[in-house]
């Protein structure tokens, strides 16, 4: 059995591996039995197609991010501040670092429109548990103004995220100022 498992493990993580590589739409079953080092007859046995495989994969990595991101908003030892700049942190060093999984997860809700997504149910998940932290944080601030200074924030990261270059052509923006300008957003519009 655990050698059953660890095959199966092997295989999805070959996914991402393939996905970052060659983009979700060009993942072949034949590129992700090279990837494992198995044989198609290997995913087939595990895997009932192609893109249910593909699902599992970008779900496996959807629940890691959920799980590490909802164990940094739920730590109490942090100020809100802290937490939203660890939080941001990592979103831009996941993004960067795979960013055609970063794609994957938000291209249908993007740009196909769908709705109601994986990728936008954890999105909208981690913002609703950010903004209970906020609302615990900043108890006397009016629900709509948290809201609001919490979206401008968790936005404009975003946009960093899917395109990095778009307003920043000739000049790198270090990651610490992007999450630090993203955070001092969020105070400062509560502020106004």
């Amino acid at each position: 059995m655990m050698k059953k498992n660890a095959t199966r493990q092997l295989i999805l993580e070959a996914v991402i591996a393939c996905i970052e590589k060659y983009g979700v739409d060009k993942v072949t079953t034949r590129k992700i039995a090279q990837e494992a080092g198995t044989n198609i007859a290997s995913i087939n046995y595990y895997f009932s197609s192609k893109d249910d495989l593909i699902q599992e994969a970008l779900g496996m990595a959807l629940q890691h991010m959920y799980e590490d991101l909802m164990e940094i908003i739920e730590n109490r030892q942090k100020t809100f501040q802290e937490t939203l700049r660890e939080l941001l942190t990592y979103l831009l060093l996941g993004a960067q670092r795979y960013p055609r999984m970063m794609m994957a997860h938000i291209y249908p809700t993007v740009v196909e429109k769908q709705t109601g997504t994986p990728g936008e149910i954890v999105f909208s998940k981690i913002f609703a548990a950010l903004l209970e932290r906020a609302s615990q944080d900043f108890p006397d601030e009016p629900p709509a103004d948290l809201r609001s200074s919490l979206d401008l924030s968790m936005t404009s990261m975003m946009f960093h995220m899917i395109a990095p270059s778009f307003f920043n052509r000739n000049e790198k923006i270090a990651n610490n100022q992007l999450v630090e300008n993203a955070v001092n957003t969020f105070i400062k519009n509560l502020a106004d």
